[in-house]
């Protein structure tokens, strides 16, 4: 409604077919009417879901997806004392979410023409994408290291294959039932765009220092290690693949706006019993909102076993994630809107085996 009243949509007809992502569904199903004049032209828009008594808002949304990588790396040293690598990485991203967000009457009233409606929007994404990495170690006495790395932003070349459908229960306003419409409905099939988008920059620094470090690795016992890294989640960057980039330039602007630096710390460290490791870590990411009201910030704290002989490992780890974040379902430029506080903690355990040839 908010679209296209600040759009100044006067006809109608424009109102119902215009906006097959949002508002045109909502026209459709009757959610949303145009306030008319004597000629037929829509003065304003009035939504029949019920703000003034207060609404119940309900949203559940599904994710699922991953991304595959191929690295091909080259390294060296010098004297054994300074060393350089670098890797260039080819990523497939595969991505979908479906997003359904409710709003239902509160008042227990079944005569005043709303009791819910559903909007659920399907999305899915897949990229391919490539960035460089390049990193070096300093070695100013055999137990210590001294690193630095620096990550170029991975340049995605990305597609979005999205739908939008609306469901209403008017309570018989348009008719008996419920009442329900699609973008595909409207277009004949689900939207697509084609789009780039960089990441941010990230630069890392760390320190290691190795327990008994002697050329026998059999008589090493371990190491402790940490390293600090600062990424500018403001500096991601999106463009049309087509040259039109003035949607993307109010897009950039906001992502500069509402996010900002911040700083990722790690420790750990690993002890060495002959062939068997036992290994712990901590790490804590900073918010990268600029919203005050916004805390996404999160710990990760680990555990596990490691195994090392004639070729063969094995590696076993817990990973228990302490998590802050917020989430707007919906945002106004006119009305207050609140986020939704998310806090919580996730578990995964994880199970690698290699061998060496």
């Amino acid at each position: 409604m908010e679209e296209l009243i600040d759009n100044n949509v006067t006809d109608p007809n424009s109102a119902a077919q215009d906006y097959p992502f949002g508002p045109s569904l909502a026209i459709n199903t009757y959610l949303v009417e145009p306030e008319l004049d004597a000629i037929g032209n829509a003065t304003g828009y009035y939504t029949l879901a019920t703000p003034q008594t207060g609404v119940n808002q309900e949203q559940v949304i599904n994710t699922s997806g991953g991304v595959t990588a191929m690295n091909i790396a080259a390294a060296g040293n010098l004297s054994d004392k300074f060393y350089v690598g670098a890797s260039f990485s080819f990523e497939w991203l595969n991505y979908e979410r479906i997003q359904t967000f409710k709003e239902s009457d509160n008042t227990g009233n079944t005569t005043n023409n709303f009791n819910y409606f559903t909007a659920e929007e399907f999305l899915r994404t897949e990229s391919a994408g490539v960035n460089l990495k390049l990193g070096m170690i300093y070695k100013p006495i055999e137990q210590l290291r001294i690193g630095l790395a620096l990550h170029t932003p991975t340049f995605h070349s990305m597609e979005d294959v999205y739908n939008t459908t609306i469901t209403t229960d008017l309570e018989g306003y348009a008719g008996s039932g419920t009442l329900k419409q699609s973008s595909e409905d409207l277009l004949g099939q689900y939207g697509q765009y084609a789009y780039s988008f960089n990441s941010p920059w990230r630069f890392m620094g760390g320190v290691a220092y190795v327990i008994r470090e002697v050329k026998d690795v059999t008589k090493q016992r371990g190491f402790i290690s940490a390293d600090i890294e600062f990424t500018d989640y403001g500096g991601g960057k999106f463009t049309d693949d087509n040259g039109s980039d003035y949607y993307f330039d109010d897009v950039n602007s906001i992502i500069n706006s509402e996010y900002k630096n911040a700083i990722n710390v790690r420790v750990g460290g690993e002890l060495k019993f002959n062939t068997i490791m036992v290994r712990a870590g901590f790490g804590y990411y900073g918010n990268p909102y600029e919203d005050p009201e916004l805390d996404g910030a999160r710990m990760n704290i680990s555990g596990g076993l490691g195994y090392r002989n004639k070729g063969k490992f094995i590696d076993l780890t817990y990973v228990h994630q302490i998590l802050n974040d917020g989430f707007y379902p919906y945002r106004l430029s006119d009305n207050y809107f609140a986020p939704v506080d998310m806090s919580g903690s996730v578990g995964s355990l994880m199970l690698t085996v290699g061998f060496k040839f």
